[in-house]
């Protein structure tokens, strides 16, 4: 019998699973919320004023952010953000989760836009473009999330693409195609036989959120925004699929350095290891 993809991308997942520890960390219950959203991928063409990789990289001096009672460190201001249309307050917010994530997503963004206003559309992100509606609900801990979450598709779509010479896969953004030598084929290939139609033998708790189920791109954002924030919450989740556990380590192993974590939201647990929120930046 011919082994099929998913076959091939569990048993290589799997094998680089057991070449690693598997750490614990303690966990504080709280509860969360499920919310709906809507987040697609958009081409930075349609927009207006694009950011050059060498803007996108000038550093100006860090407004100093309250939180609570607690001062965010000084550090630095990306170019991409220190936007005159940006409010000054998320500027620094924009520019802390973005330095805090892995570089794969700054290394590829090129434009990035606030909305104010109360739109349902809660976030886009595309290859080289994000675009974050800020509503007058927005916590400052749900707007670098969702920053988080549409990195998730800077980094997949712009970093992770693959080349044309590698050849074309089954998964396609749209017209466009994912390349057979695309770093993320590892993580897709575990749950996905298309860009939008999992593998018939594919559980609910493979995925991190309801949300998540949508397609390749959303699972993938979906997962990264939780690795980023949410870690420990992540690990208890695992125990209820061995797939998700793969998930969590492929995230490790090629996005986030072999387990970095960025800690801006309360620790907490999920109810129980088989709850999966709607929408991973809804979480505490």
């Amino acid at each position: 019998m011919v082994p099929s993809l998913r076959s091939i991308a569990l048993s290589a997942a799997l094998l680089s699973v057991l070449s690693a520890a598997f750490v614990t960390e303690a966990m504080i219950p709280a509860p969360f919320a499920a919310a709906s959203r809507n987040v697609v991928a958009v081409s930075g063409a349609a927009m207006s004023g694009p950011h050059s990789a060498a803007t996108l990289r000038r550093a100006v001096p860090l407004y100093r952010v309250r939180r609570g009672a607690s001062l965010m460190a000084a550090a630095t201001l990306l170019a991409v953000a220190d936007q005159p249309d940006i409010r000054p307050r998320d500027r620094a917010l924009l520019s802390e989760v973005l330095i805090a994530l892995p570089s794969l997503c700054r290394d590829n963004l090129r434009s990035l836009y606030v909305r104010y206003n109360d739109s349902d559309r809660r976030g886009l992100g595309g290859a080289s473009t994000i675009i974050i509606t800020r509503s007058s609900s927005t916590s400052d801990l749900e707007f670098q999330k969702l920053v988080g979450h549409e990195c998730g598709h800077v980094a997949s779509l712009g970093g992770m693409r693959g080349t044309a010479g590698a050849g074309t896969t089954a998964y396609f953004d749209g017209n466009q195609p994912i390349y057979a030598d695309s770093r993320a084929m590892g993580f897709y290939q575990l749950s996905w036989q298309t860009a939008n139609r999992r593998w018939p033998d594919s559980s609910d708790s493979d995925f991190v959120s309801g949300y998540a189920k949508t397609d390749i791109f959303e699972d993938f954002a979906e997962t990264f925004a939780l690795y980023a924030f949410n870690r420990a919450a992540f690990q208890t989740m695992t125990q209820t699929s061995p797939v998700l556990l793969l998930k969590y380590r492929w995230m490790e192993q090629n996005v986030f350095g072999g387990g970095r974590m960025i800690a801006m939201g309360s620790s907490y647990a999920p109810p129980s290891a088989a709850f999966r929120p709607w929408d991973v930046t809804k979480l505490p």
